[in-house]
């Protein structure tokens, strides 16, 4: 390894008990607390920008992707393995042919490295990273389909297509997304690499190109969307196209590129759109909502937007020409789908998940579809949350220590980490190609919605944004707004079974807005026996949950799973749990418990309160250990005196204990007769009051 790496290594491994600041961040702006001190990795930073080039300082968020990516050299030096089979070669983490941490990894990781490379002309590593860069293209190409034939990767297998392939043939799926990142960080670093390395890229490129272009784009928008794998392989036959324009196979790649780029996101509608004719398939609902692994997924409905941003980004340095002739078909319906994802922006910049979560939480890889976004678009409400995310990548990888973007909340956590590599090193490209623009941007508008399409409502107010998911993953999540540190940010965990959660076939039997927010009425019947009517009545001061069992309804361990607080070192390393005149810190992964509390409220770091109006105990537990990716998780719970009477939760988002236990002195619940109500009055003299009817069948 290189000498100055190890000397960076070293100096990389902060001592615990000092204090980091990573400033503020626009709107979206956190004061965040650690215990690490990364004081010479910014004495590191400061001699680097130095040596940039000069394309003009970088400002706002492009800096602070550049001192991630300068943060996670070292930790990726580590996972370096030179191959002895293949002269002048090697690779980042595993360097298998399949799954996300061989050669996607690798060429992530090559990307970022390219990056650096560029920017830092004059840096004494520079040409440690070109050398990396290199070795770990040759290793990719030489291992692809297209190389000489004994010539295989670690697992003895070559990966990637060839034309010549049936289009039927799995190897496909995610080949092209894998050879676009080589293939870019090549076009990136053409005239410093070996020209042998470059060529074998392009014939990479060009084999994948060819394949693909005897597809057409998949259509699928019910459970499993075919949105993301059009994205993503509009990545190979764009840079086939600009890369090497003078091809005779260049008409086809940039007719079949157009093809994928428009089948992105696509609608009905778009059968009577400008680009009409080119509309092959339906990947959205008529919402713009996604579904992908079967449920809502805002993941792929912002991923799939991404990749069109990077074929486009790939184009515009490359071949800016070509880039003007695909921009059309590279934005359509990018704005609309936007549109919807905007509403649930956390403060942080991070995305809520209304119909929970199966990847890893706060891994900030919507990075680059926000700087695409923001720079192309002008979008205000992402210009609002790139920096914010930006320094909650620092926030995080400092936290960590080592210079990982995830660390060991994820236990499979490297391919993560080279995912996060190249979307930060893409959003970097993104905002230096707009010159670096500076902008406050705007905060999301408060608004209430129902996607029918996607069994979904939403309702944004200064204090929360509470969604409410009925489709195949019933949940609702009521997340407190207005946070200033992370601690308060990220407070709310996307657990699958808060308030009314559990799989099952939930029917909607009405919504309808208020004046101040929604009423809905579910018919719940959980696969776990939870069979009841929910009226759910939510407000910018407080949501309700008033429930009626069916008389053969079970709760499983007889409890209602309220919701997941977040407790780890990101979050701040405790909770505080409130009641009446008592509290108690819970230590986060500690695995204790603070109840029950047989007592009528409960608030959580005076920053969420729960009422309930039957009688009952509200429990909390803690995480003993990372018990979802990225994140501790830990519970509150109630527990009913009687499973089968009804009952009402009242949740209380940004609000202290002082208010909770106000609010809890006025309620009052009576059940007469068939009708049963909840009355409580907010400080301030708002009154809110909900009756039901308990006939309900």
């Amino acid at each position: 390894m290189n000498p100055l790496f190890l000397t960076l290594i070293t100096l990389f491994s902060p001592p615990v008990g000092h204090t980091l600041s990573v400033g503020s961040c626009s709107s979206a702006s956190v004061t965040q607390e650690a215990t690490v001190n990364w004081n010479p990795l910014k004495n590191y930073q400061k001699e680097n920008m130095k040596q940039r080039r000069q394309a003009g300082p970088p400002k706002g968020a492009a800096a602070d992707y550049l001192l991630a990516l300068l943060r996670f050299e070292p930790w990726a030096e580590l996972q370096w393995h030179d191959y002895a089979k293949i002269a002048n070669t090697g690779y980042f983490g595993d360097g298998t042919t399949g799954g996300n941490g061989g050669i996607r990894g690798t060429c992530g990781i090559a990307l970022s490295y390219a990056v650096l490379a560029r920017e830092f002309p004059n840096a004494p590593e520079r040409q440690h990273r070109i050398k990396r860069v290199e070795a770990a293209l040759r290793y990719a190409e030489e291992t692809h389909e297209s190389g000489q034939d004994k010539v295989v990767a670690v697992d003895g297998k070559k990966w990637g297509v060839l034309s010549s392939f049936s289009i039927k043939d799995g190897r496909g799926w995610q080949s092209s997304l894998w050879a676009g990142s080589m293939g870019f960080a090549a076009a990136l670093l053409e005239k410093e690499l070996d020209p042998k390395v470059v060529e074998g890229c392009k014939r990479v490129v060009a084999e994948e190109a060819d394949w693909l272009s005897k597809k057409m784009p998949a259509s699928g928008f019910k459970f499993d969307t075919k949105a993301e794998e059009n994205a993503w392989q509009s990545n190979i036959v764009t840079l086939a196209a600009a890369w090497m324009s003078r091809d005779p196979r260049a008409d086809k790649w940039l007719k079949t590129a157009k093809l994928y780029l428009v089948n992105t996101y696509t609608v009905p509608t778009d059968s009577l759109g400008k680009l009409k004719e080119w509309i092959k398939t339906q990947t959205l609902f008529p919402s713009y909502a996604l579904e992908n692994h079967g449920f809502y997924h805002p993941t792929y409905q912002m991923v799939a937007g991404m990749s069109l941003g990077d074929s486009y980004l790939m184009a515009n340095i490359i071949n800016p020409k070509m880039a003007q002739e695909i921009l059309p078909f590279a934005e359509h319906n990018v704005k609309p789908v936007w549109q919807f994802l905007q509403g649930i922006l956390l403060n942080s910049g991070d995305l809520a998940f209304p119909s929970g979560l199966d990847w890893s939480l706060h891994s900030f890889e919507h990075i680059s579809y926000l700087a695409w976004l923001s720079t192309h678009f002008n979008e205000p409400q992402a210009q609002w949350a790139e920096p914010g995310l930006a320094k909650e990548i620092l926030y995080r990888q400092a936290i960590n220590g080592d210079g990982r973007f995830v660390g060991e909340s994820c236990p499979d956590g490297f391919y993560r980490e080279a995912v996060e590599a190249r979307r930060i090193a893409i959003a970097f490209l993104h905002d230096e190609m707009a010159q670096f623009p500076v902008s406050k941007g705007l905060k999301p508008k408060n608004y209430i919605a129902h996607y029918s399409d996607a069994k979904l409502m939403v309702q944004r107010s200064e204090n929360a944004l509470t969604t409410v998911s009925y489709g195949t993953k019933t949940m609702a999540l009521v997340t407190p707004l207005n946070g200033t540190t992370a601690r308060q940010q990220f407070l709310i965990s996307p657990n699958t079974s808060s308030f009314i959660g559990g799989d099952g076939n939930t029917k909607l039997n009405f919504f309808k807005k208020t004046k101040r927010g929604f009423r809905a009425e579910l018919k719940l019947d959980s696969k776990t026996g939870r069979k009841s009517t929910i009226i759910i009545e939510s407000t910018p001061e407080a949501i309700v949950f008033v429930e009626i069992p069916a008389e053969d309804s079970k709760l499983p361990s007889g409890e209602l799973f309220l919701t997941a607080i977040e407790n780890d070192p990101l979050t701040g390393g405790e909770r505080k749990v409130l009641w009446n005149a008592d509290s108690t810190i819970i230590q986060e992964r500690s695995g204790v418990s603070a109840g029950p509390v047989s007592v009528h409220w409960l608030n959580v770091d005076n920053r969420i309160g729960f009422i309930t109006a039957s009688e009952g105990d509200f429990i909390y537990r803690a995480a003993s250990k990372y018990n979802r990716n990225g994140a501790a998780e830990d519970a509150v719970v109630f527990r009913p005196a009687e499973s089968s009477a009804p009952r009402a939760v009242i949740v209380l988002p940004g609000k202290n204990a002082k208010v909770t236990a106000k609010v809890e002195k006025s309620l009052t619940w009576t059940i007469t007769g068939n009708k049963c109500k909840v009355d409580f009055k907010m400080p301030g003299g708002k009154k809110m009051k909900i009756k039901v009817d308990l006939n309900k069948d």
